[in-house]
């Protein structure tokens, strides 16, 4: 929720665990709908998480690697409603999370794909509870 509570975090992982290197997996552009169409959102905490590790790594002699942001994905409210929606990354968005992270001192980047659930429950063919439907999603290979 802030600079000062991300930076304990990361030592109480650096001396509970002692690893090598560390990677994080923050995707720093939302999107949602206007009058105008889509509006896209730098997440708040994006900057000062940056800023965090960069200082961390410094200060600790640690690698940081980045994942960057590579599909489409929602997450979702226990009601099922839409909390946030992460946009299908352009490589403007793409270009974007790998410069500013390698401008905060990330030592790597890190390229991850794959499928996710979503909230789309349907009636179950051979009956009973209904079943959670799979939708693949595609995203760019690098």
């Amino acid at each position: 929720t802030n600079m000062a509570k991300y930076q304990r975090y990361l030592r109480a992982i650096k001396y509970k665990f002692n690893p090598s290197l560390l990677s994080i997996d923050i995707y720093p552009i939302t999107k949602s709908k206007s009058n105008t169409g889509p509006q896209y959102t730098i997440l708040e905490r994006y900057y000062y998480i940056l800023e965090a590790v960069g200082n961390f790594s410094t200060q600790y002699d640690m690698p940081f690697w980045m994942y960057l942001l590579c599909n489409q994905f929602n997450s979702y409210n226990d009601d099922g409603s839409i909390n946030a929606e992460f946009p299908k990354p352009t490589e403007g968005i793409l270009r974007f999370q790998a410069l500013t992270a390698l401008a905060y001192g990330f030592q790597a980047l890190v390229f991850w794909t794959y499928s996710l659930h979503t909230n789309n429950m349907k009636d179950n063919p051979n009956g009973g509870d209904k079943i959670l439907v799979e939708e693949f999603l595609d995203a760019p290979y690098v």
